[in-house]
């Protein structure tokens, strides 16, 4: 129950939620352009919670060995940089392989993706594919340009930023119209019931004795 009510309560008002987190994406779209090392904090905080949350799922569901081990490594790998990441936003330290590291991890995802779909022979999903591609061909142009600065990954962000804050707000924007739209049609209803039970209120109210007494006056008359 408690459950049904906070779904209901996310539904009603996800409008907010979506405003609050355009607010929110665009502040630090801002804050990585002001700020171009507050980049690190993200891209290592990140790694290290995705690759944490990732070991005990496909531990569970890898069962082909090698691709276990596989797994692994790309994971330690995966916290190891993000530690080195968050370890550099707290140090004045230009590292100029940054780019080059995460060049390198974005490159490992989509290599160990297509590796495990050899492997285990099964049929990659359409989507899956083209992002992993993806992520191989972007991982490429890192390594191709000689890395990433801080600086550049932040103007990126921005831009990303400002694209999903704008999307976020038409959803929003949405949301709160459907939310006002069903407000009116509830009071609509409403008003419609009361007044239909204003109008049953001024029907005559015939008492049940007077409907037998009218009903046997009838039989007798058709009688005669």
């Amino acid at each position: 129950m408690q459950e049904t009510k906070i779904s209901k309560f996310l539904s009603t008002y996800s409008w907010l939620l979506y405003f609050i987190s355009a607010a929110f994406v665009l502040t630090m779209a801002i804050i990585f352009q002001l700020v171009p090392r507050s980049i690190y904090y993200l891209i290592g905080i990140a790694l290290i919670i995705i690759g944490l949350l990732r070991i005990v799922p496909l531990l569970k569901t890898a069962d082909i060995k090698l691709i276990k081990y596989v797994y692994l490594l790309e994971i330690a790998l995966q916290v190891g940089f993000g530690i080195y990441f968050v370890y550099l936003a707290n140090s004045e330290k230009e590292s100029k392989y940054f780019g080059y590291f995460l060049g390198g991890i974005i490159y490992l995802r989509g290599l160990v993706h297509f590796a495990w779909c050899a492997v285990s022979k099964e049929k990659d999903n359409v989507l899956l594919f083209f992002t992993h591609l993806f992520l191989i061909t972007i991982g490429s142009v890192i390594f191709a340009r000689n890395g990433l600065s801080s600086d550049e990954i932040s103007i990126f962000l921005f831009f990303v930023g400002i694209i999903c804050s704008i999307v976020l707000t038409k959803k929003g924007y949405d949301n709160y119209k459907r939310y006002r739209y069903n407000i009116l049609i509830k009071r609509e209803t409403k008003e419609i019931e009361i007044e239909k039970y204003k109008n049953d209120e001024k029907l005559p109210i015939v008492d049940e004795t007077e409907k037998e007494i009218k009903t046997e006056d009838n039989i007798i008359e058709k009688e005669q």
